[in-house]
């Protein structure tokens, strides 16, 4: 068959082979074949639901489904033969079970993500059937479902579960029938994932029942089932009960999303605490939550560094925490979060501003400004200060009186009615005179 083929009403083939050849895409619709080989390395698009009721034999080219299925409706385990990195279903492939091993060669319009399952038994419940069909596809970003977090209670190998491989999950379910007493295992094998490690001992099978629903561990898991080779991340687990999404678990250790090269806090000028770090990799990176602790046991969120994405070239972030005092010991720590909603913390650093110092000043913050900017003043004493505001020819713009507590103070300025220019603060307080620098661009 080297053209498009469409059932106008239906169309089902009784014996004999279809084999779907051709130098170009071609287009399916509503057609029922005996035995089907796709042999076409331009691929096959569905305009409608493809059903074989024999076999089904992947030598050459990809399946794209869009929003209809592929179905093989014999239940025999080589039902589906072939299969490759180059031809696979990209979309939903629904077939028919019974007991043995079943390969369900789904995948990407990027990447071939095999999955098998291992039926060791599938009785037939006493007032419906064994399971009788497997729907399955492959989805490649879990951005918007439930992630894996560490403290969440998976473990590898002694290790607490960190993340997902990001190449993607799987969803493989049965059909409307009624089960109990099932019990199967599942091979999962992945390519494509960036945050992939070199060791296997850090991987293994995750299920969840939904979406929006907590990862599980249920199953039995060994090592010596796991691999890692040719780009392929190979998981399996065995003895499981029921269906539903699955994914590739990370064990702490494993390759991150980010590698921070450093992760440091230091007083400034007595005034503020500000905190540094830099990345050399970035992979999937959404950015980094700022929590602050005096304690280490409670934490706050202070501000959030937007990530670049991916990147493998060093990326240097900075925050001024403003709101601090002194003699109080400061503890700083990321949260990485990346876009499937995985995320990590970093190790802890620490820092403290010295009361002997009584009162220092950082400069204008944002400087240059167009319209506004701060004063952010640090005192151990309450006290008033005066802010005198003058252009280059000397001319008073701007006069206030503050009264300012002890601690972290900040004094806000509204620039917008003032030309553009250099201008100079002189704060005074008591007998102590300060000079700032404020450029105003328009």
């Amino acid at each position: 068959m080297h053209g498009n083929l469409s059932a106008i009403g239906s169309f089902t083939q009784t014996a004999g082979v279809i084999q779907f050849v051709g130098d170009s895409i071609q287009n399916i619709s509503g057609i029922t074949g005996y035995d089907v080989i796709v042999n076409n390395h331009h691929g096959i698009v569905l305009t409608g639901n493809l059903k074989i009721t024999d076999t089904l034999k992947l030598t050459n080219g990809i399946i794209s489904t869009d929003t209809f299925y592929t179905q093989v409706l014999n239940n025999a385990p080589g039902a589906i033969a072939g299969a490759s990195d180059t031809s696979y279903i990209n979309g939903k492939l629904i077939r028919k079970v019974g007991v043995g091993l079943y390969s369900l060669p789904v995948g990407s319009s990027a990447h071939y993500q095999l999955a098998k399952i291992n039926f060791n038994s599938n009785p037939v419940k006493a007032d419906s059937n064994s399971i009788s069909t497997l729907t399955a596809s492959f989805t490649s970003s879990n951005s918007g479902c439930t992630g894996v977090v560490s403290g969440n209670n998976l473990y590898v190998n002694g290790l607490p579960m960190v993340g997902l491989l990001n190449g993607g999950y799987w969803t493989i379910k049965p059909g409307s029938e009624t089960y109990d007493s099932i019990n199967y295992d599942v091979t999962l094998n992945q390519k494509g994932a960036s945050n992939a490690p070199a060791d296997s001992s850090l991987v293994a099978v995750l299920k969840r029942p939904a979406c929006d629903s907590a990862w599980q561990n249920i199953g039995t898991y060994n090592s010596n089932t796991q691999h890692i080779a040719g780009g392929v991340v190979t998981a399996m687990r065995t003895s499981l009960p029921s269906f539903s999404d699955f994914g590739i678990g990370l064990g702490e250790g494993g390759a991150l999303p980010v590698e921070i090269l450093y992760l440091e806090a230091e007083a400034v000028d007595n005034a503020y605490i500000q905190v540094d770090w830099a990345t050399v990799i970035e992979i999937n990176n959404a950015g980094f939550i700022l929590e602050r602790s005096n304690n280490t046991q409670t934490w706050d969120s202070i501000g959030w560094m937007t990530g670049h994405g991916n990147s493998t070239e060093q990326i240097d972030y900075t925050f001024n925490d403003l709101n601090v005092v002194p003699e109080v010991h400061y503890y700083y720590r990321l949260k990485q979060q990346d876009f499937n909603g995985n995320y990590k913390y970093t190790e802890i650093v620490t820092a403290i501003i010295n009361s002997a110092a009584q009162f220092s000043i950082n400069g204008f913050i944002p400087n240059p400004t167009t319209k506004s900017s701060s004063l952010y003043i640090m005192t151990s004493g309450n006290q008033s200060v005066t802010v005198d505001v003058f252009d280059v020819i000397g001319q008073k713009v701007i006069s206030n009186n503050y009264q300012i507590q002890i601690g972290m103070n900040k004094i806000d300025f509204d620039l917008s009615k003032m030309a553009a220019g250099n201008y100079s603060a002189i704060i005074k307080t008591g007998t102590e005179v300060y000079e700032k620098k404020l450029v105003l661009t328009k």
